[in-house]
């Protein structure tokens, strides 16, 4: 596993991962903290409608969004892998814990849990999402691209997604497909600055 700095929480391991970027990574990073905490701490909202768990099960889930929300992503692992260990058929768990992995920086574990939640529920838009954020940071574009147009497909308004499947686009050389998807994250969310700035650098304009 690839640590954060020591004794820190998330925002600190994106605050230390900003010290060594450009500034279109430092404002890629920072819209996935803000979507990362938006997410993970929304899902509480979601566990009163878990009644096929046990209450153990819904415990850790708690805890681990808890620990989440507070930075402490060491325990929130621990209580997401001590939910799968009851569950392992909890398909949100497997996202959770993908999550908190990812933003360890344990890519490894994070693909592992996103993959077992779309073998649970194929219809997850997060999980496509997150696979398709790790292989355009990999490189892997026709991944990405995949993961990110699956994305859309469950979740049509997700502007994001619209954004790094422009990016995938981009850099396989397919230009005008790619412009038109980040005026489409634009459309969608005005205030999506890395689809901007890219639509600046190829010298278009958003419509």
């Amino acid at each position: 596993m690839v640590d954060s700095p020591k004794g820190q929480g998330f925002v600190a391991h994106v605050r230390y991962g900003l010290q060594r970027k450009s500034w279109y990574d430092m404002v890629f990073l920072l819209g996935l903290l803000v979507f990362l905490c938006s997410l993970l701490t929304g899902l509480v909202h979601q566990l009163s409608s878990e009644s096929r768990l046990p209450s153990i099960v819904l415990n850790h889930l708690a805890n681990g969004e808890k620990f989440f929300a507070q930075g402490d992503l060491n325990k929130a692992l621990k209580e997401f892998r001590l939910a799968i260990a009851i569950a392992p058929d909890d398909d949100q768990a497997h996202r959770r814990l993908g999550i908190v992995a990812h933003s360890l920086g344990d890519v490894e574990e994070a693909v592992h849990e996103f993959k077992e939640a779309l073998r649970r529920k194929p219809s997850d838009f997060v999980a496509h999402y997150m696979l398709g954020l790790i292989y355009l940071q990999q490189g892997r574009l026709e991944q990405a691209e995949s993961h990110n147009q699956f994305a859309i497909q469950y979740r049509p308004g997700f502007a994001d997604a619209y954004n790094n499947l422009a990016t995938a686009q981009l850099r396989q050389g397919d230009v005008e497909t790619a412009v038109r998807n980040y005026r489409q994250a634009l459309a969608l969310d005005p205030t999506l600055v890395p689809a901007r700035r890219s639509l600046q650098a190829l010298g278009r304009e958003p419509q």
